[in-house]
């Protein structure tokens, strides 16, 4: 049997804002993945084969999006 490819796993959290502009969304993306890190949420990969996390943090307001992304190598 062949070695399968581990691919990353991605891990979103997002906003929904009511403030307009450029500024308000950059924060609110990185306020998503400051929960990811605080919470923890990739804790649940450690006991597993994965070693590659994409984690986003994607914020919405209107017809606007913005999404800020990081990865995490786990060892």
């Amino acid at each position: 049997m062949a070695p399968q490819k581990m691919l990353p796993v991605g891990i979103e959290d997002f906003k929904e804002i009511r403030k307009d502009g450029f500024y308000y969304m950059e924060q609110e993306c990185q306020k998503a993945l400051d929960q990811i890190n605080e919470k923890h949420y990739t804790d649940i990969f450690r006991q597993t084969d994965l070693r590659r996390i994409l984690k986003y943090g994607i914020a919405c307001s209107r017809k606007s999006c913005k999404v800020l992304a990081e990865k995490e190598i786990l060892k």
